[in-house]
């Protein structure tokens, strides 16, 4: 069921957020009802409409948790009274990259990955952490030693020679959609929206503006989608996406009917290692309208 209303009346949501107690609000801290879904496994928050103004640190997403406000332009998140240090984001969501030393070789219809000069025992790699080989994710069943591995999924690609891979567990399994995100700290070097090494993240309806960095940034993630999101007036780049760090083989999603206006830097920038689709999007007024890199 996709309207908010009737979510809501139904019992959907796992919890409901208002701006101030009262009937049939569970939280009036966004944080609190995201860590309180969380702890039941996951699940679906409804933000009802008003401007929120959290003081924390930052607004830390988990994995399998849906923000979903009521109206993107009535469910408001200012972010304002945020005290973020260098480089963060006023909501962010990230994994951990594991390990992408060395290179490996993957055989047609096996489950065996050979490596040459990993780490795969000294990295810690476990069951169910993620390889990605040539883009495409596969979960890891058991570790044999240093430089053998074998994963769930019997590896459905060419036979390869020495290729880079990278190893992660990621942040995954994450809805944002119908509320705006802002902020008048553009005198800080800081994002609106930021995600590093995940899997399966969309976003609908969700609008950025007024920070001192990147509106949307995406670093690393497999499988997004942002669908009808604005990005605008931020002194870095509307839609950033780029590797975490060189190497990672991993950005790889879909840009749609999206709008980046009057950004002082780019409006969508795809840089490194990422297979990023950009379909009906626009970038209007921005210092670069979109730019493709490396």
């Amino acid at each position: 069921v996709r309207t908010p209303a009737i979510r809501s009346t139904v019992r959907a949501y796992k919890a409901v957020v208002g701006t101030s107690p009262g009937t049939g609000i569970d939280f009036t801290n966004i944080q609190d009802a995201i860590n309180h879904v969380s702890s039941l496994g996951g699940g679906s928050i409804l933000l009802k409409s008003g401007t929120y103004h959290p003081n924390n640190t930052f607004i830390n997403l988990e994995s399998n948790v849906y923000l979903i406000g009521e109206d993107p332009e009535k469910t408001v998140i200012d972010t304002t009274g945020m005290i973020l240090a260098a480089n963060q984001a006023a909501l962010f969501g990230g994994g951990e990259q594991v390990s992408i030393v060395g290179t490996i070789v993957a055989t047609n219809d096996s489950v065996t990955i050979t490596g040459t000069s990993t780490q795969f025992v000294s990295h810690s790699i476990k069951e169910d952490d993620i390889i990605y080989i040539n883009f495409h994710p596969y979960h890891v069943k058991a570790v044999a030693s240093e430089t053998s591995l074998t994963i769930k999924e019997t590896y459905n690609g060419a036979t390869t020679a020495s290729i880079n891979y990278s190893i992660y567990r990621p942040f995954s399994n994450c809805l944002l959609e119908n509320f705006s995100v802002i902020s008048d700290n553009r005198a800080t070097n800081l994002s609106g929206i930021l995600f590093t090494w995940g899997d399966r993240i969309t976003m609908r309806k969700v609008k950025v503006r007024n920070f001192s960095s990147h509106g949307i940034a995406t670093e690393g993630v497999f499988n997004f989608s942002y669908q009808d999101c604005e990005s605008s007036n931020n002194t870095g780049t509307g839609f950033e996406f780029h590797d975490e760090v060189a190497g990672d083989l991993l950005t790889n999603g879909v840009l749609i009917n999206c709008l980046a206006w009057t950004n002082d830097n780019r409006g969508i920038n795809v840089q490194g290692n990422s297979m990023v689709r950009v379909i009906g999007c626009t970038a209007n007024g921005n210092n670069l309208g979109i730019r493709i890199a490396s």
